[in-house]
């Protein structure tokens, strides 16, 4: 959960690009790899990375390129990070402190998150490219999902 949660931390909610959505993604699918009992936890889980999937698949069809590239591209990252963390051994011998630090993670990116679709949600500004109303729509979706792993996370 450690790399999973440095992901997130790493995300850059300022400049967000579809590739962070796949990272994030990738983060969330880590975690979800490491609960084997069905829960509200895991529904979570799956909604949130569906939904954060669909929006930058979405994204990136707008800006005309390949989604694909964009999911192999973000693997690649997250595969890079969760090597450095492999070899820097950074675990939480506690479990209860790795669900804190997992959940504190996760509270802050969906805040940012969410303050991202809400700046995003108004009139286009003609100089930024940012992304659509049904990858909007996704990033919502997605947010509402962290809601519920949060509060899986609490109990």
């Amino acid at each position: 959960m450690a790399a999973a949660a440095a992901v997130m931390m790493t995300v850059p909610w300022s400049s967000l690009v579809p590739v962070d959505l796949h990272s994030f993604a990738f983060a969330l699918r880590l975690v979800r790899n490491t609960v084997t009992v069905a829960s509200p936890l895991t529904d979570g889980l799956d909604v949130a990375h569906d939904a954060l999937e669909r929006a930058a698949g979405s994204w990136y069809t707008q800006l005309d390129r390949h989604p694909d590239a964009a999911a192999m591209e973000a693997r690649g990252a997250f595969d890079e990070l969760c090597d450095v963390l492999s070899l820097s051994d950074c675990t939480c011998a506690d479990a209860a402190l790795d669900r804190r630090v997992l959940r504190a993670a996760v509270s802050d990116a969906a805040g940012a998150l969410m303050e991202f679709v809400a700046v995003r949600s108004g009139p286009p500004v003609p100089w930024e490219v940012g992304p659509d109303a049904v990858t909007l729509g996704h990033l919502m979706v997605a947010g509402s999902a962290l809601s519920t792993v949060i509060a899986a996370l609490d109990e």
